[in-house]
């Protein structure tokens, strides 16, 4: 008798479904630095926190994915005279998307999300630890925001080809859409490999978009090529813009070079040349910014620097961004930088 009621209460209990594994994998990034400035003669010192950033993403069965990152950023805006508790530090979003991923064969992968996307070129160009010298120019000078709402498509072949395409509302994180047109980014990175030459990348990079109620033209085209060995890296980056902020007439003009080698174990020499230059719209500017820096590894992705800065502006060009009214900025600076990843 008791054989058939074991069967009756097998049947009548709910089967038990194994939870999808899931793997999740944490950042984060730092760098502050102690700084010592010179401008128009005056000469003043300072502390700063160039970035601090903490996030990750995880995967969840086999397909699912998502990903959030955290950023502190100044309160006060740089036209803005007070912000939050004077001008405290606080936390945003820079980063945050759910997707999913599916392998077509087994080196092609593509890759869907929707949220606050990462832009396709900031995060291409960012992809690199020994580019440590700050972020790069065309987010600094506001030229391409590092993240957007939107939707991010992926196509991946192997380690050697990825296209990403991203369709966004084109205000960034800073605002919400305020015109009736999208902004279209896609880039696409070729990289070819070879054990004795290291890591060769060709990046290409367009950009159709509007920002603004006025959807002011904000459209972008670019390249970068990189190279990657553990004797040493360099890197060239240029970006043309056609609209600059709340200016259709203005053009843009983003370079930057760069070069990291290590010299002896667990220290080396990086250097890096900008250059920005705006047309139109009524704030004309152009200049160059060279850094260069002594470096020794703390870790694998943590370096102590002592950096040296120059910022100068051509001719008449009286502004240089993140300094103004200032024609020529010197500065020296002690800093430290690193990002950290963790899997389990």
């Amino acid at each position: 008798m008791k054989a058939p009621l074991v069967l009756l209460a097998a049947a009548l209990t709910p089967p038990v479904i194994a939870e999808p594994g899931v793997t999740a994998r944490g950042r984060a990034a730092v760098s502050a630095a102690a700084i010592v400035e010179s401008t128009g003669g005056v000469t003043a010192s300072r502390f700063d926190l160039d970035r601090a950033e903490l996030g990750g993403d995880a995967t969840a069965g086999a397909h699912g994915i998502g990903a959030i990152t955290l950023e502190a950023i100044r309160s006060a805006g740089p036209d803005s005279a007070m912000g939050l508790d004077g001008n405290s530090l606080v936390l945003r979003l820079r980063h945050a998307a759910l997707g999913g991923r599916w392998t077509a064969a087994p080196a092609l992968t593509l890759t869907g999300r929707l949220g606050l996307v990462p832009d396709p070129w900031t995060a291409a160009v960012d992809d690199h630890p020994e580019r440590a010298l700050g972020r790069a120019l065309t987010e600094t000078a506001a030229l391409v925001a590092p993240s957007d709402l939107g939707a991010e498509v992926t196509l991946a072949a192997g380690a050697w080809l990825r296209v990403r395409l991203v369709v966004g509302n084109g205000e960034g994180a800073r605002d919400v859409e305020r015109n009736r047109g999208k902004t279209t980014s896609v880039v696409a990175r070729l990289a070819w490999r070879a054990p004795a030459l290291g890591e060769l990348a060709l990046v290409a990079y367009g950009r159709d978009g509007s920002v603004g109620p006025g959807a002011v033209r904000s459209h972008r085209l670019g390249g970068a090529l990189g190279w990657h060995h553990p004797r040493g890296a360099a890197g060239i980056e240029l970006v043309r813009g056609w609209g600059v902020g709340a200016q259709p007439d203005a053009r843009a003009l983003a370079a930057t070079a760069w070069l990291d080698a290590p010299v002896i174990a667990d220290a080396g020499l990086t250097a890096r040349v900008d250059r920005l230059v705006v047309e139109g719209g009524g704030e004309d500017q152009a200049g160059w910014t060279l850094q260069a820096a002594a470096w020794w590894a703390l870790a694998s992705r943590a370096r102590v620097e002592l950096a040296f800065e120059r910022q100068a502006a051509d001719g008449a060009a009286a502004v240089i961004p993140g300094a103004p009214g200032a024609i020529d900025v010197t500065r020296a600076l002690l800093r430290v930088h690193g990002s950290f990843e963790d899997s389990e």
